[in-house]
């Protein structure tokens, strides 16, 4: 399976040399793999906003890497845009402007609040904090520019501090249904993201959500590690594989120029 989910030194949250992945990529025998730096307009650490990539130096870079490693392996070039409603006119312009084979549409944010330092559930209950965010993602389904993909669906559960950390699809039936729904609607895919550590489970979303993603007749399914070292790159590749086995799904895909290809999950 293809990760195209991963971040380099062009992400603020990573020192990783792209170089670095592209020659595990080759080594461990894939035809291809692909790059999606964060890019979290509005977003906040400890007050301040946080670095965001120079998209043209970035894009040159991965541009430079494909005449580099020409007929070795394909690589993409894609982008996380971390969603808020105040950058959608920012992003849709990135869309156009920019040679991106992809965008990841992820929710790092509920109202405002950060997910990754846990400020936006203190004091609330699991119900209540994972609610909130659900109702945030089911906003950003709504953005007025296209993604291609919908990025680790429960990423919220990392990091608070409940007792019981997981989310559950029968616990938020509905919000879920609905998001998957317009997931499937717009012809976006739906990302299974192995960084789950402290989530309850290997990989967002769980199996009970991809389950009944595939229920309701979504196809589209994408690999990420989310790795921001080498060292996981492609993590839990086999456990996905198997699951995705289990709840009938043998095909896989990643997107080049924005159109979906699809590859066997054995690939």
């Amino acid at each position: 399976m293809t990760d195209i989910h991963i971040h380099t030194k062009f992400s603020h949250d990573s020192k990783e040399m792209p170089e670095h992945y592209i020659e595990k990529a080759i080594s461990s025998g894939k035809s291809a793999i692909g790059f999606s730096e964060h890019y979290d307009y509005l977003y906040k650490e400890n007050g301040k906003q946080v670095p965001l990539p120079d998209p043209q130096q970035y894009t040159d870079a991965i541009f430079a890497l494909r005449e580099k490693y020409k007929g070795k392996i394909k690589i993409l070039c894609g982008l996380e845009a971390g969603y808020c409603k105040e950058a959608s006119e920012t992003y849709a312009e990135l869309y156009e402007r920019y040679p991106f084979d992809y965008l990841i549409n992820s929710v790092h944010m509920v109202n405002g609040q950060d997910c990754y330092h846990n400020t936006f559930s203190r004091g609330l209950t699991a119900r209540q904090a994972y609610t909130l965010y659900f109702e945030q993602v089911l906003e950003s389904m709504d953005v007025p520019y296209p993604f291609q993909v919908l990025g680790h669906l429960g990423y919220a559960s990392r990091y608070t501090d409940f007792a019981d950390k997981k989310i559950r699809y029968e616990d938020f039936s509905e919000l879920i249904d609905e998001i998957l729904k317009r997931c499937i609607r717009s012809g976006a895919a739906l990302e299974i993201n192995t960084s789950a550590r402290g989530a309850g489970s290997l990989f967002l979303p769980d199996t009970d959500i991809v389950e009944r993603y595939v229920e309701l007749g979504g196809r589209k399914i994408t690999f990420g590690s989310d790795a921001h070292s080498v060292e996981r790159y492609c993590e839990n590749e086999n456990e996905v594989r198997s699951m995705l086995k289990n709840v009938g799904v043998n095909t896989v895909y990643y997107f080049e120029k924005k159109k979906p290809i699809a590859q066997s999950i054995e690939e």
